[in-house]
């Protein structure tokens, strides 16, 4: 569904009127980026414009350049969109804001569909920063967009707070029950922020982060790249997936100097567009929002973009600096030396990773301590990502696996949904329970709270009946490990009860709360690693990535797939150290590992094997299942072991080719087939685990003996000791007797 921008917005994104570059050079290089964007059908892709305001002229030095960027509800967690149902309910969105920059105007875009057949009245209202501001009437079914133009004045905090309150009643008659009522308003995944903001306003590299598009493409220089650039550009990559951005990458443009001015015109019209959409027609000239490169590779860059101008100006017969040209800067400053700094590329900000180990400062960068980035260039030297709230050995808080606010007020029923992975967890722990810290309103008599309902990964984990209300109160409950996933979802809905007595009353809007003091609790990992699931919480906050050499030069072959199991296995503070091979690897290894590939004298222990020419898959006993002389068709993800240490072992198709999955959930598995859509096919080839995955029904009480097995040993040794002992009374007793 597409969202329409307001019409006075729509009229400056269509209109263009340069005075001096009506020849050739503005009218390529503003309008037709201008013209794709009004003509794109998917909101999605409309990323950026660069406009002149209606009646203003340009500047005399620079022409005026403007960024959209959109924030949709799927990078906030909403992947499928947002649903509103029932009688009264709620939710409160959070939108983050950059930093830094002129924000020029605002708006939000929803786009509503609508089921409400069986309601005499409902509404959806929408409150900024907490208080109301629209209120919109629906009536039947149907589809509609909803643009809310804001003030800029509004959107100068951390975050912008747009609350979305659903109301609906079946008649006036307020005695009827309202709980059969399944009317529902959904806000779509493409709803979402938009902000205009002035390009020339963005002067710092955290700024430039903060406004990367849904659509991020990274340049790559035609040198080999150094390890340490290549660690910069698998952190680069990996800290974008997981914000859940799409990554390409392209080569660094090189434009002829005999190119004619047509193609010059439309090259540079499409890395116009290319920065600032996403995409464009042309991208023979195209440069990405982020740069890996040799500093004499973008050297030779501006020089292009500076002769092309030159020719411009020659062509429209304006004399020498007449023209608004857009600039372009790709040098750092005389004797500086930075390891990212933000560069002009046509007037539009680049982040450019220009030294041989820039990993460190993308890392300071993308971190939580990303606002000591607030310059243009940035140096670092850190041997870890800093951390600031690293979860407890024995489980993690709410608050530390990124839960915000728990509050929730409204008459019907409420929600709460956290998101986190195994990689978030303390090293070396795996998740056993979930302990819940509440505070809940009490029924209309004032005595018991309403029951909850309590959902991980969408299966029904527990139906809390109705407790102690007005104060804090806990439920722990275990999590079995049949149901626990690499990604994990946790769903509390709280339903509020209505007053059975006075049916006249309307209900009112009461709080309640979930801590984030909350926590999900862990327990000490198994010694050994039998699947993925286990896997993850032996790799330690030093793991060893070993990768062939040929990567430097041809990086983009393995990055999303590299990236993507990184950000399965790792959490975001931990970096992996890089250790290229060429025709051989090292022998050993001093940790958890992960091995890219094949190399001639390591052979790690793992279920399939390629050596020889030969397919042999075998199970954890060294018992072979299957033998072939197969080719491998698609990638592999398997556990693996060299000398007493556990790690992952991946290797390419049969043509040498690594998949770009969207994304990558290894389930208790060990061995995983994957392609371009994720994992074809998994499977267990360890006999005691894939016992344990064959009868889930006895594993919560596996767990319980486990669990309390030195309580059970110690109560074992106390009825042992008291049964000897009444066998020793009965023989004392039977001697007294037979001796009397």
């Amino acid at each position: 569904m597409s969202v329409a921008a307001p019409a006075k917005l729509r009229a400056q994104l269509g209109a263009c009127r340069p005075s001096l570059f009506g020849s050739l050079l503005l009218a390529l290089l503003l309008v037709s980026p201008l013209a794709a964007q009004e003509e794109a059908a998917d909101p999605t892709e409309v990323e950026a414009a660069g406009t002149e305001e209606p009646g203003a002229e340009a500047s005399d030095t620079q022409p005026s350049a403007r960024i959209i960027r959109r924030i949709p509800l799927a990078r906030l967690g909403h992947l499928q969109g947002l649903a509103l149902e029932g009688v009264a309910d709620a939710r409160e969105l959070r939108f983050p804001l950059p930093h830094g920059v002129t924000i020029e105007e605002g708006w939000l875009g929803l786009g509503l569909e609508h089921v409400t057949p069986f309601s005499e009245t409902a509404s959806l209202r929408l409150s900024i920063d907490g208080m109301p501001r629209a209120t919109r009437g629906l009536a039947g079914e149907g589809e509609s967009d909803w643009p809310f133009p804001l003030d800029p004045a509004s959107l100068s905090g951390d975050s912008l707070s747009v609350g979305l309150e659903f109301r609906a009643s079946r008649s006036e008659n307020r005695c009827l029950d309202e709980r059969t009522l399944t009317d529902f308003v959904r806000i779509g995944p493409g709803s979402g922020l938009h902000l205009a903001i002035d390009a020339h306003s963005v002067q710092s590299l955290a700024s430039a982060w903060s406004l990367l598009p849904q659509r991020v493409t990274v340049s790559l220089g035609r040198e080999p790249l150094s390890p340490g650039a290549f660690a910069a550009l698998l952190e680069i990559t990996r800290r974008l997936q997981a914000s859940g951005r799409e990554v390409r990458y392209l080569p660094l443009p090189e434009i002829p100097a005999d190119a004619p001015v047509g193609q010059l015109a439309s090259g540079l019209a499409g890395a116009r567009s290319l920065l600032f959409e996403g995409f464009a027609p042309d991208e023979s000239f195209g440069i990405g929002h982020i740069v890996v490169a040799a500093r004499s590779e973008l050297a030779a860059l501006e020089s292009a973009v500076a002769q092309a101008q030159e020719r411009f100006e020659r062509f429209s017969g304006a004399a020498e600096g007449e023209m608004p040209l857009p600039s372009t800067r790709l040098q750092p400053q005389p004797g500086d030396a930075p390891d990212l700094r933000l560069v002009r590329f046509l007037d539009y900000p680049v982040i450019a990773a220009g030294s041989s180990d820039p990993e460190p400062a993308i890392g300071l960068l993308t971190g939580p301590w990303s606002s000591l980035a607030d310059s243009s260039s940035l140096r670092a030297d850190l041997q870890q990502s800093l951390s600031a709230d690293a979860p407890k050995r024995d489980g993690a808080t709410f608050a530390e696996l990124g839960f915000d606010d728990g509050l929730r007020s409204a008459a019907g029923r409420s929600e709460w949904l956290l998101d986190f992975a195994l990689r978030d967890l303390p090293q070396g722990r795996l998740p056993t329970a979930v302990e819940l810290q509440l505070i809940l309103p009490g029924s209309p008599d004032g005595s018991r709270s309403g029951p909850l309902d309590v959902y991980f990964n969408d299966s029904l984990l527990a139906s809390i009946p109705p407790g102690r209300s007005g104060e804090r109160r806990r439920e722990t409950l275990a999590l079995p490990t049949y149901l626990i996933g690499t990604e994990n979802r946790l769903r509390v809905v709280l339903r509020r009860v209505q007053s059975a007595e006075d049916c006249t009353l309307p209900p009112a809007d009461t709080p309640a709360q979930l801590l984030a003091s909350s926590r999900i609790l862990t327990e000490q990992e198994a010694p050994r690693p039998r699947d993925f699931y286990e896997l993850i919480s032996h790799m330690g906050q030093d793991p060893l990535f070993l990768l062939p050499e040929s990567l430097l030069a041809d990086p983009a072959a393995a990055l999303p797939l590299l990236a993507r199991v990184s950000e399965t296995l790792l959490p975001a503070r931990v970096r992996p150290r890089l250790r290229f091979f060429g025709e051989s690897a090292p022998a050993s290894v001093d940790g958890p590992f992960l091995l890219l590939g094949q190399a001639q004298g390591l052979r790690p222990q793992a279920p399939l094997d390629l050596s020889d020419g030969q397919l042999t898959l075998r199970d954890g006993t060294g018992r072979n299942l299957l033998q072939t002389d197969a080719p491998l068709q698609t990638a592999v993800v398997q556990l693996a072991r060299l000398g007493e240490h556990s790690g992952l072992w991946v290797l390419p198709d049969g043509q040498g080719r690594y998949p770009a999955p969207p994304s990558l959930s290894l389930g208790r598995n060990s061995l995983a087939w994957i392609d371009d859509g994720g994992v074809a096919l998994a499977l267990q080839t360890e006999p005691e685990a894939a016992a344990r995955l064959r009868y889930p029904w006895a594993e919560t009480w596996l767990e319980l003996l486990d669990r309390h097995r030195h309580a059970i040993l110690a109560g074992g040794a106390i009825l042992l000791t008291l049964l000897i002992l009444a066998l020793i009374t009965r023989q004392r007793r039977r001697r007294r007797r037979s001796q009397g």
